[in-house]
Order: C-alpha cells, then structure tokens, then sequence
C-alpha cells in the first residue's frame, strides 16, 4: 500500500525539522463586505507550510490508498488520534498513511492540516523521519 521513498526523499522530508519553529499559517477571512455578505474563512499556509505540503507529494509521503476507509479502522483511529509520543515509534508506512489522510482531509476540511501542525502531529512526524533518515 505505501509507496517507494528513498534515502534522498527521507532526507529532504527531514529537513523540515530546521524550520520547526515557523509558523504555519494564519486564518484569512470571515469579513463582511459592503452587502453584508460575509466571506468565508480560509488559512493561509506559510511558506513553510506550503513547501511541506508540496514536499510530501513530491518525496511520496503522500502514497494513494483507500485513506476514508482506513481511517475507520481500528488502526486508523489510533494512528490518527496519536500523540506525539506514540508517533516517535511509527513505521514509514504509518507516517505515509497519516500524512496522506491530512493532506485529503484539507480538501473537505479547511485548516486540517493547519490544526494537524498545531496539535503537533506533524512536526512529530517530521521529528520521525529524521531518526528514519538517519537510520537509513
């Protein structure tokens, strides 16, 4: 189910752990204009954020697999639900299936990602592939 990373894509997912102390992003939106209308909110990835994402599509910790479904599982739950303390023991495979099912989520769920970062998942997750990196 999980796609091919190398020791090239481990390290360059790994180097977002430099750039850990950067922020995410912020909210935009929700204003009201001139009509009354008000616009809906939307968050803004930092640079930081926007080369994550970019990075875990190209250096495959985005893989394709039934992530709706997985996420109903048991193991899906848990995962999803972890800490940062269970996710310094994930496998590869696991960090792809999180990841994947964040990056999905945005697309129905505005700031999952960003809500991902804050809870720190994701920057536990990039702490992980830097050991998977150096264990390599």
């Amino acid at each position: 189910m999980a796609g091919a990373v190398t020791p090239d894509d481990l390290l360059a997912l790994a180097a977002f752990a430099d750039r850990l102390d950067e922020p995410a992003g912020e909210w935009r939106g929700g204003e009201r204009d001139a009509e009354g209308a008000i616009q809906m909110p939307w968050f803004e990835f930092s640079p930081m954020l926007s080369d994550f994402h970019k990075a875990a599509y190209d250096h495959g910790l985005v893989v394709s697999f039934d992530w709706s479904a997985w996420m109903q599982t048991d193991e899906g739950r848990r995962l999803m639900a972890a800490d940062r303390a269970r996710l310094t023991g994930a496998t590869l495979e696991e960090l792809q299936w999180i990841v994947t099912a964040i990056m999905r989520i945005e697309r129905f769920s505005e700031g999952a990602i960003a809500s991902a970062w804050d809870d720190g998942r994701l920057p536990a997750i990039i702490l992980r592939l830097v050991v998977l990196a150096a264990d390599d």
